[in-house]
């Protein structure tokens, strides 16, 4: 046998003997052995993929006029209201528009507005001249601020006690950078003249002046928004992992499938999604969103491509 055959057999050989390893580290390395999925999960659906139903709840799909490739945020309540409002697209792009839906308590599209606007405080739309109720009342027309020194021309310590004495009164603040507010060249815009808007007694008051961005305030206004929206964000914990494969060759995190109960009056929707698991089952949870005056529960999806809605099966 001459040199070039020997070298020919011996790469055959390499190549086999990888082969084999390969072989051996995604059928055997990423194995497992876990006893079959128990009989009391069989029964459980994957709700993602099909409706689910329970005996007198469903969980399903939400439809509305709105794209399938529309990427939405979580869902908007306002104190004590009785509907919830989506937010499709914030960043605008090839998935279309920017818009707010608003579903009556039975999840009903009833309204919706386009996006136009630079924030939500309050349950209200602002931008850097104007602000909307439509959240809380429908009115979509939009409302100038209370200037408090049009002219700009207050000092600045005049301007920070002013600051101070709305800050004390305000249940909301926001703040607009003079780059967003005047043309260029522009007095204003060369003087670096800011906008901070306050939220007292229902109406918003404009303060300008130079210098106004007090992250301290903006900080504890964001906060507070946080602490708002926490009240209507829910977490059911999975009851059960059942793992498929390790995710690499280190077996620390796994593939697999979480089920979970949703129990809601004496009732129980039995569902299952897929999952990673690091072994801290605090981290096997769905998030989902409700209010105590609407009859539903909204699941946002994986990647923001729509929600699924937890709502009673209709008699119709």
């Amino acid at each position: 046998m001459n040199i070039y055959k020997k070298n020919t057999l011996f790469i055959i050989g390499l190549t086999i003997i990888l082969f084999l390893n390969i072989f051996y580290v995604f059928l055997f390395r990423n194995s497992i052995d876990q006893p079959e999925l128990p009989d009391s999960y069989k029964s459980y659906k994957a709700f993602r993929d099909t409706t689910t139903k329970s005996l007198n709840y469903e969980i399903t799909k939400l439809k509305g006029s709105w794209s399938e490739k529309d990427s939405f945020e979580e869902p908007i309540f306002a104190e004590n209201s009785d509907f919830v409002v989506l937010h499709s697209n914030l960043r605008p792009s090839s998935n279309g528009k920017s818009l707010f839906y608003k579903l009556d308590k039975n999840a009903k599209l009833v309204d919706s507005i386009p996006d136009t606007y630079f924030n939500i405080r309050n349950a209200y739309l602002i931008n850097q001249d104007s602000y909307c109720t439509w959240l809380t009342d429908g009115n979509k027309v939009n409302k100038k601020y209370i200037d408090i020194n049009s002219d700009t021309e207050w000092g600045t310590k005049k301007v920070q006690k002013e600051f101070k004495l709305l800050m004390n009164k305000a249940i909301s603040i926001d703040f607009f950078y003079y780059d967003y507010l005047w043309e260029d060249h522009s007095k204003n815009h060369e003087d670096k003249i800011d906008k901070a808007i306050f939220l007292i007694d229902g109406k918003w008051y404009a303060l300008y002046g130079k210098d106004l961005n007090l992250p301290i305030y903006l900080t504890l206004s964001t906060q507070k928004e946080e602490l708002f929206r926490s009240k209507f964000t829910h977490t059911l914990l999975a009851d059960y992992f059942h793992k498929t494969n390790s995710i690499g060759s280190n077996e620390i995190i796994w593939n697999g499938n979480a089920y979970f109960n949703f129990i809601k009056e004496k009732d129980t929707l039995k569902i299952f999604q897929k999952m990673e698991f690091n072994g801290e089952k605090e981290d096997l949870f769905l998030t989902y969103y409700g209010s105590k005056n609407i009859n539903f529960y909204l699941i946002l999806n994986e990647y923001s491509e729509g929600y699924h809605i937890i709502k009673p099966i209709s008699n119709k």
